[in-house]
């Protein structure tokens, strides 16, 4: 059980930041971004400083380095609350 809860628990933030990117596209992205950019802070940066230098649409990188950014949150506050149950 601890296995399925663990799964669950990993992909929550990443799932959300992926609806939370189409929700934006879909509603009106010429407003949407800098609340995105906001959730994504220290990743937004560089999600920023891409979309600059490389023609491709923002879109694309604020989906996919602030799910990364997002997942790898999420393995971390799994650590954190795994190394606090088990006490050490």
């Amino acid at each position: 059980m601890a296995i399925v809860n663990w799964f669950r628990g990993v992909y929550l933030l990443p799932f959300l930041h992926v609806c939370a990117c189409v929700v934006t596209v879909l509603a009106n992205p010429e407003s949407g971004w800098k609340y995105l950019g906001l959730v994504d802070f220290p990743v937004s940066i560089a999600e920023v400083g891409l979309s600059m230098r490389f023609d491709v649409p923002p879109f694309l990188f604020f989906v996919i380095i602030g799910t990364i950014w997002w997942y790898l949150v999420s393995l971390v506050i799994l650590a954190l609350l795994r190394k606090l149950r088990s006490g050490s």
